[in-house]
Order: structure tokens, then C-alpha cells, then sequence
């Protein structure tokens, strides 16, 4: 369980490394972004299968976080790129297929087990897919970066005064604890409830 935990508290680390996904894609534009976090994607889940201890699957779990921050900073905005008029939604969409993608997973690991089928199959697979989508960002087109070229035209033309500096208050404070919190509860009981379950249930059969 402590191995597990710590291989999860990686995900809090490559989110603080992930914070720099933004500006790179910004500068080296979103093919860098997308190919970045294909790669990453792909050694996350490839080291999984064949990480032989704890340290080297918490690297690969490092990585495969770092490789979300690049898919939030390249795949999120070439669509509003492509769709400028319709924002709003397709940043709703790409959240809404990611969130069911996380969905669905436990469910085909389900249904192979039920069929006699490792999970890994279905690791292997997310692998090769990533890996053919991430070929395919070398040679395929992506959009101009228009939509937010003219955003910041609108931005400059404004005779909006410049804001000051930023202000930290109590609110912020308490919203930025409960997120962090919140996650982290979240974090710690769907990686040890079935096994302090398992604990608890056997500490009553006894």
C-alpha cells in the first residue's frame, strides 16, 4: 500500500513540473506540445508493464503527468485553433472524452480479466495507439494559432487600464487549501479503500 501511495504522490510532483507544458507550447508551438505528450504517454504506460521495482514505475507515473500537462497545452488548443468561434464547447468536449477515457479503462480491464485476458493487453494497446497518434502529429497539419493572435489584438486595441498587481485573499487562500486537500483525500482513499477494506472486514471476522 505504501508503495503504491508513493508511486500515486507522483502525480502532485509532475503536476508542478507540468506547469511548464503552457509556455513550451507556446514557444515551440502545438506539434512540440502533442508529439511531447505522446512520447510521454507512451513511456508512462510501456514503463509500467516492464518497470521491475517501485522507483522506476514512480518515474514512468512522473512522466505520464508531465505528458498530460503537454496534451492539455497542445491537443486543447489546436482545436480551438481550428474551431475559434466555438471555443468554449470544444474545451468542454476534449474534457468530457478524457474524463470518459479514465472511465472506461477499470471497466475493459474488467471484462478482460472476466474473459481470461491480462490487463496488460489493453496497456500494450493505449501504448501503440499513442505511439501511431504521435507519428501521425510529424506529418499531419495543425492550425495556425489565429484564434489566439486576434484574441490578443482585441486585448491591446482595448482601452482597458492595466490591471495591478495580483491580490491574494482569504478566499483564494481557503479555495487553494481545499483543492489541495480535496485531491489529495481523493488520492489516498481510491488507491487503500479496498485494502483497509479487506483489513477491516477481516478484523471483524476474527
Amino acid at each position: 500500500m505504501a508503495a503504491i501511495l508513493s508511486v500515486s504522490s507522483a502525480v502532485g510532483v509532475g503536476g508542478l513540473i507540468g506547469t511548464l507544458a503552457g509556455p513550451l507550447s507556446d514557444k515551440f508551438g502545438r506539434r512540440f506540445a502533442s508529439i511531447m505528450a505522446c512520447l510521454c504517454t507512451v513511456i508512462n504506460f510501456a514503463g509500467f508493464m516492464l518497470a521491475p521495482n517501485v522507483t522506476v514505475a514512480y518515474v514512468c507515473s512522473l512522466i505520464g503527468v508531465i505528458g498530460n500537462s503537454f496534451m492539455n497545452a497542445g491537443l486543447t488548443p489546436s482545436m480551438q485553433d481550428a474551431y475559434p468561434d466555438k471555443r468554449s464547447m470544444l474545451t468542454v468536449l476534449t474534457k468530457f472524452f478524457v474524463s470518459f477515457g479514465q472511465f472506461t479503462l477499470p471497466f475493459v480491464i474488467v471484462a478482460f480479466n472476466a474473459q481470461h485476458i491480462s490487463f496488460k493487453v489493453a496497456f500494450w494497446g493505449i501504448t501503440v495507439v499513442y505511439a501511431v497518434i504521435g507519428i501521425a502529429c510529424f506529418f499531419l497539419p495543425f492550425p495556425e494559432v489565429g484564434a489566439d493572435r486576434q484574441a490578443q489584438k482585441v486585448e491591446e486595441s482595448s482601452d482597458v487600464k492595466p490591471k495591478g498587481k495580483i491580490k491574494i485573499t482569504l478566499e483564494s487562500v481557503i479555495l487553494g487549501l481545499m483543492g489541495f486537500s480535496t485531491t489529495a483525500v481523493f488520492m489516498v482513499w481510491t488507491n487503500t479503500n479496498q485494502e483497509l477494506g479487506k483489513l477491516a472486514f477481516n478484523g471483524c471476522i476474527v
